[in-house]
């Protein structure tokens, strides 16, 4: 559970991170420049926490509640 929670959790903690950062800023182009790099990155941070737990259910629901804030920041984001 940790490796999953590492690699596809992190991964998608990452990416909707960037996203939801994405969609308070108002210049998308510099976003998503940096994103690529920034988001790689985070990525990098996010695999390393996982194995911090004892267990990897612990790390798995760190990471969907995460992934459900920054859902609900993307929804309610202002892109215009």
């Amino acid at each position: 559970l940790k490796v999953s929670a590492a690699i596809f959790g992190g991964y998608f903690v990452a990416m909707l991170l960037q996203i939801a950062i994405g969609s308070h800023v108002k210049q998308l182009d510099v976003v998503v420049i940096t994103s690529a790099y920034i988001s790689f990155l985070l990525w990098v941070l996010f695999m390393i926490i996982p194995f911090t737990f004892r267990n990897g259910w612990k790390a798995w629901g760190l990471y969907l509640i995460i992934i459900s804030v920054c859902s609900v920041i993307i929804y309610f984001g202002d892109v215009s």
